[in-house]
C-alpha cells in the first residue's frame, strides 16, 4: 500500500490511475477499429458513455474523481492537457466540427448519468452519435 504525504497527493495519484484506465480503454477501442476516420471520437464516445454504465462502485469511484476535477484547477489542467494532446495526436482523423459536437454530447451523457438525470433513449442516442462519426456524414 502506498503512503501519501497529503490528501492532494492521494487524489492526484487516483486521478492519474483513472485517466490511465480511460486512455487504455480508448486506445484498445481504436486498435480494434478498422476505420481510421473518426476512430478516436468513436472510442471516446464509447469509453465516456460506458463510464455511466459500469458497476455502481466503479461509477462512483471514477465519477467522484471527475466531479472533483470540476472544482479543482489542477485536475482540470491535467484533463485538459490529456484531451488537447489527444486532439492534436488525432487531428488528421478527428478534427471536424461534427466530431467535436458528438464528443461534447458524450460528455453531456456522462454528466447526466453522474447527476442521475434520466435520458429517455440513451442507446438510440449512442448509436446515432457513432453513426455521426462516419465519413459520409461530413
Amino acid at each position: 500500500m502506498h503512503h501519501f504525504t497529503t490528501k492532494n497527493a492521494l487524489i492526484l495519484e487516483v486521478f492519474h490511475d483513472a485517466m490511465a484506465r480511460f486512455e487504455a480503454e480508448v486506445n484498445q477501442a481504436m486498435a480494434e477499429d478498422p476505420v481510421h476516420y473518426g476512430s478516436f471520437t468513436r472510442a471516446y464516445i464509447n469509453a465516456t458513455i460506458s463510464l455511466g454504465e459500469k458497476g455502481q462502485e466503479e461509477l462512483d469511484s471514477q465519477a467522484t474523481l471527475y466531479a472533483l476535477m470540476l472544482g479543482d484547477s489542477e485536475l482540470r489542467e491535467l484533463w485538459a492537457k490529456w484531451a488537447n494532446a489527444q486532439l492534436k495526436k488525432h487531428q488528421a482523423t478527428d478534427n471536424t466540427e461534427t466530431l467535436c459536437m458528438v464528443r461534447l454530447v458524450a460528455d453531456g451523457i456522462w454528466l447526466s448519468d453522474f447527476s442521475g438525470i434520466s435520458i429517455s433513449d440513451k442507446t438510440s442516442i449512442h448509436k446515432r452519435l457513432i453513426k455521426m462519426t462516419q465519413l459520409e456524414n461530413e
